[in-house]
């Protein structure tokens, strides 16, 4: 027993050591990307900056900010005030070294991109580990209680899923290439895997799991995901990664049920208080940041909100609405407007009403995926972002039911996996319009011997294959609680009829004792004393 043990925590030495090189080595690639010089063809590209996270903008408003200017005068910038005191130091060293040593200054200016890369791993690393965590607990209370009602709701987890998690996302092109390019997006990302941590955790206090939900209304231009994230994230703060098993419900007294949910809903509350504590914090250290330049509160928000609302620039990218509103009459603008900006939102409402509560983490990977997806200005980096936490939350699909893997009354039904179904029909498609993307934009705009409608299709096909995939995580979430019903119908019929099996016996004896008793007493004369015994 020694030796296997000694063995395996060998093996998974060695295995921790073999993932750590990999997340060292692609935050590694993204530095030679820059030492080399990429960062500025990459930053050209529409898949991977966009007018809200460019960081070229950023220097822009950096450089107004040291004429005594507003960083917002002008079309220029379209960041909120918290992003440029973010990387308003970096630009300043990196101005300060010179054309001389032009590498090492872009170097600079990509540190805070590859170190914020590297945080954002490291929160997928934890809310891995917790889950993982918690997916064992569950099993090993339903192992040493034995229970069939308690339902296997989570398969195997392996215990490299963290590392797995964290190498999918540092390693993911997408990730890599906007990190080079400068792109601000994984700020957004960071702050709902930091958000998302919090909430898992008992320690600290989930107030700061608002916290960091708040801080992403202040670093992104688009307010409804951080609006629309506040239900599931006060949800895991309040009930966890993993939902309680039934055999805890059944084995925990009224008194001790009582005070658990009083602690669980005192634990939302603070999620909630912290979210709006933190946006007004945020908000007037926002306004205040630039006072000195006569930067209103109303200037900056009409350069970030209103922005992305209005779509102020409608250069082409990998959305859809630059086309689309090109296209349409001046009059119904506003309506379009409204519609494209509620259409997503609408859908993460009915999403959070069926799967808010009981499958938070999925609630927050595809309300993230509608609004990159429906977005006026998608980049790569958001799709790597919301990507990212699919390793977690389709864990699950994979599992079967305790009836599936403990009965031999059901027949086996051979369900291809999520990830099996249509994993290879998007990542072709990503693939493809990876390729497409660049030619098409080289024939439009440089050789002009195409026009937008080339384009257009390739963002198509692109906005096809996300929403496949988001249909497909729906899907097979649907399929599971449907599995799981099942299971708890079967079981449930299965005690009913051993039930009836039981007391049919019970009756069958009693009816065998009244027969043979008279038979009994005629042979003996003793039957009325046999009669009382029995």
């Amino acid at each position: 027993g020694r030796v296997a043990s000694s063995r395996r925590r060998a093996s998974m030495a060695a295995s921790s050591a073999r993932w750590t090189a990999l997340m060292v080595a692609a935050l590694a690639a993204r530095v030679l990307l820059v030492h080399f010089g990429w960062h500025a063809p990459l930053a050209s590209r529409i898949e991977l900056s966009s007018p809200v996270d460019s960081l070229a903008r950023l220097r822009e408003g950096a450089a107004l900010v040291e004429m005594g200017l507003s960083p917002y005068e002008g079309s220029m910038l379209h960041v909120p005030p918290m992003v440029l005191l973010l990387f308003t130091p970096f630009l300043h060293v990196a101005d300060a070294l010179g054309s001389s040593k032009a590498p090492y200054a872009s170097i600079v200016r990509s540190a805070p991109f590859v170190a914020l890369d590297a945080l954002v791993a490291a929160a997928l690393f934890a809310l891995a580990a917790i889950y993982v965590e918690a997916a064992k607990d569950d099993r090993r209370a339903k192992k040493v209680n034995d229970n069939k009602h308690a339902l296997k709701t989570f398969s195997e987890l392996e215990d490299r899923l963290p590392h797995f998690t964290a190498c999918a996302y540092l390693l993911n092109p997408m990730s890599v290439l906007s990190c080079a390019a400068g792109s601000t997006s994984a700020l957004g990302a960071f702050c709902v895997a930091a958000a998302t941590v919090a909430a898992c955790k008992k320690k600290p206090e989930p107030i700061l799991a608002g916290a960091c939900l708040a801080t992403q209304l202040f670093v992104t231009a688009d307010v409804r995901v951080p609006l629309l994230l506040v239900y599931p994230v006060a949800t895991l703060a309040r009930d966890g990664v993993c939902a309680r098993s039934v055999l805890e419900e059944e084995r925990t007294g009224k008194e001790s049920r009582r005070t658990q949910k009083k602690k669980a809903t005192a634990r939302f509350r603070a999620t909630l208080i912290g979210f709006l504590a933190t946006c007004v914090v945020l908000g007037f250290i926002s306004t205040r940041a630039y006072a000195d330049t006569e930067t209103t509160f109303r200037e900056w928000t009409d350069a970030t909100y209103v922005f992305a609302f209005g779509l102020g620039d409608l250069t082409p990218n990998l959305g859809i609405h630059w086309y689309l509103f090109a296209q349409i009459f001046a009059h119904f603008r506003l309506f379009f407007l409204v519609v494209f900006h509620a259409f997503p939102a609408f859908l993460s409402v009915l999403l959070l009403v069926r799967y808010g509560h009981s499958r938070p983490l999925l609630a927050i990977g595809i309300v993230s995926a509608l609004h990159t997806v429906l977005g006026p200005y998608p980049t790569w980096g958001n799709v790597a972002g919301y990507l990212a936490f699919a390793p977690v939350f389709t864990r699950d699909f994979k599992s079967r039911t305790f009836a599936e893997s403990t009965t031999g009354k059901e027949k086996k039904k051979k369900r291809k996996n999520v990830e099996t179904r249509y994993g290879f029909a998007v990542s072709a498609a990503l693939v493809v319009t990876a390729t497409l993307t660049p030619i098409f934009w080289h024939l439009w705009i440089e050789a002009r011997v195409a026009n937008a409608n080339f384009l257009f299709a390739v963002t198509l096909a692109h906005f096809a294959a996300q929403s496949l995939l988001i249909v497909s995580w729906i899907g097979a979430a649907v399929e599971r609680d449907a599995a799981y019903s099942s299971s708890f119908r079967r079981l449930g019929d299965d005690d009913d009829d051993s039930g009836e099996d039981a007391f049919t016996n019970d009756e069958d004896e009693g009816r065998s004792v009244e027969r043979d008793a008279p038979a009994a007493g005629s042979r003996d004369g003793s039957g009325d004393d046999e009669m009382r015994a029995r």
